[in-house]
C-alpha cells in the first residue's frame, strides 16, 4: 500500500494519560504498517510532506506548537461542549485542515470554520494487539465494565453477579487511570478472556460535558476484536458503521433479569459474536481508513 499522503507521517502529542499513550502507540505502529513513518519530536516545522497528529477537543490548545499548514490533527472527543473552544483555536491557528470523529461535530465545526477544512474520521484501533480471539463458548461467564459507567446500572450488575458468583470486572487498566504496558496488556487479555462487555455511550454517563451527542469509542471495536459480547447501546455512528446493530441493547427496565438471562444463554448469541468480529476487521482497524486518509492528506 502505498504511503498515505504521499508519504505523511504522525506524530502523536503525548497525553498524561498512560493508557491513552498506549493506544495512541498501537495506532501509530499500525500507520506506519499501512506505509507511514512514525517520527518523535518537535513538528512545528514539518517538511513538505503531511503531517497526522491526535489532540483532545478539551484539549485542543497542545496543538498550538504544532501548527503548520502540513499539520492535519485527528481531533477526539469534539462535544458540543467543546466546539466553540475547538474553532477558536483552529481559526487562531495555521492549521487548513482537520479531522473529527463525529459527523455532527464536522458538520458544527466546519460552519464555524468556513474557510478550514473539516472532515469526517470514524475511529479505529489497532486490532492486532487482540490476536486470534479464545472461542466464545469456551470462556468464563465474566462481565467487564471498562471504562465509564452507568451508576444505576452497575450497581446492579454489581449485586446482580455477586449473588449469583459471576465474575464482575470494572477496575482494571480503566481510562483515565495511570497504566503502564503491563496494565494495557492486562487490559487486553481481560477483555479477550470475557463473555460480555458492557458498552454505554458518554452521552448517558456525562451528558453535560457531551452536550448529550452520542459517539462510538474505540471501547466498541476493541470489544468486538476481542470477541465478547457487548451489552449496552449502540450509537448510531456504530450502526451505520458496521450496516446492523452488534449490540445487545440494554433493557432498562428489566435490567436485571436480562442481564441473568443473557449469561445463562450464551450460546443463542455465538452467531452474532463472530458476525461482530468478522465485520470489525472488516471496518474496525486503521486499513479501514487508510483511503480516505490518503484521500485527504493528498489535498493538503
Amino acid at each position: 500500500m502505498r504511503p498515505l499522503g504521499g508519504g505523511g507521517y504522525v506524530a502523536p502529542i503525548n497525553w498524561t494519560d498512560q493508557s491513552w499513550n498506549d493506544v495512541l502507540d498501537e495506532s501509530v505502529r499500525r500507520l506506519a504498517e499501512l506505509g507511514l513513518t512514525p517520527i518523535q519530536g518537535d513538528v512545528s516545522t514539518p517538511d513538505e510532506s503531511p503531517c497526522l497528529t491526535f489532540a483532545m477537543g478539551w484539549r485542543v490548545e497542545e496543538l498550538l506548537p504544532h501548527q503548520s499548514e502540513q499539520v492535519v490533527p485527528l481531533i477526539y472527543d469534539a462535544f458540543p461542549t467543546n466546539w466553540k473552544r475547538i474553532a477558536g483555536v483552529i481559526g487562531a491557528s495555521t492549521i487548513r485542515t482537520l479531522l473529527v470523529t463525529s459527523r455532527p461535530s464536522q458538520r458544527a465545526l466546519q460552519m464555524l470554520l468556513p474557510d478550514r477544512k473539516v472532515c469526517y474520521c470514524a475511529e479505529a484501533v489497532n486490532l492486532g494487539v487482540f490476536g486470534p480471539s479464545p472461542s466464545f463458548l469456551l470462556r468464563e461467564r465474566r462481565v467487564v465494565e471498562f471504562g465509564r459507567r452507568d451508576p444505576i446500572w452497575h450497581a446492579m450488575a454489581r449485586e446482580t453477579l455477586a449473588s449469583s458468583g459471576i465474575a464482575h470486572d470494572y477496575n482494571a487498566a480503566v481510562p483515565g487511570e495511570a497504566t503502564g504496558p503491563a496494565r494495557r496488556q492486562e487490559f487486553i487479555e481481560r477483555l479477550r478472556t470475557a463473555a460480555v462487555s458492557v458498552c454505554i455511550p458518554r452521552a448517558y454517563t456525562d451528558p453535560l460535558q457531551t452536550g448529550g451527542l452520542e459517539t462510538m469509542t474505540c471501547r466498541y471495536l476493541e470489544s468486538f476484536a476481542a470477541g465478547t459480547l457487548v451489552l449496552g447501546s449502540a450509537p448510531a455512528q456504530l450502526t451505520s458503521l458496521f450496516g446492523y446493530n452488534p449490540v445487545v441493547e440494554i433493557d432498562w427496565i428489566n435490567s436485571s433479569s436480562q442481564l441473568t438471562t443473557v449469561l445463562d444463554q450464551l450460546d443463542d448469541y455465538r452467531e452474532l459474536v463472530e458476525r461482530n468480529t468478522q465485520r470489525v476487521a472488516e471496518v474496525g482497524d486503521w486499513e479501514a481508513r487508510a483511503t480516505e486518509l490518503g484521500t485527504i492528506l493528498d489535498g493538503v
